[in-house]
């Protein structure tokens, strides 16, 4: 026995869960396993987490499925057997706008600015045009 083996488990360890789960590799298992042997207190930790993931599958199971309704199920293969019914074909000037859509935003921005800096530097030039 070496010193790793010894070395006691931290109940936070997740190989604890890995483990008893059998989620590990063959190798690591058992090297995990030879380190349970010489702590009680993580091997008792291992078959608590078994117990609840068993527990945790019988209530799956014994848990009805769900199912759909005959009326459900027909809607959705219509919908599948007909995907673009209701939508009108992009026409030549929708599919032009689809594509500027982002410069025409860009454009109507910054034309806002340049008015909205208009308004109110106007004010101060005919002040200091007043004055002087």
């Amino acid at each position: 026995m070496n010193d790793k083996t010894r070395k006691p488990i931290s109940p936070d360890d997740p190989r604890l869960t890995a483990y008893a789960l059998g989620e590990l590799e063959p190798a690591a298992a058992a090297e995990f396993e030879a380190r349970l042997a010489h702590s009680p207190d993580a091997a008792q930790e291992v078959e608590e987490i078994r117990r609840v993931a068993n527990m945790l599958a019988e209530e799956l199971r014994a848990e009805p499925a769900d199912v759909l309704d005959d009326r459900q199920r027909q809607a959705i293969e219509h919908k599948l057997a007909s995907p673009g019914k209701g939508k009108a074909p992009a026409s030549g000037l929708m599919r032009t706008l689809t594509v500027w859509r982002r410069p025409i935003g860009i454009a109507a921005c910054l034309a806002l600015v340049v008015v909205a800096g208009t308004i109110v530097t106007r004010p101060r030039l005919s002040r200091s045009r007043g004055t002087a």
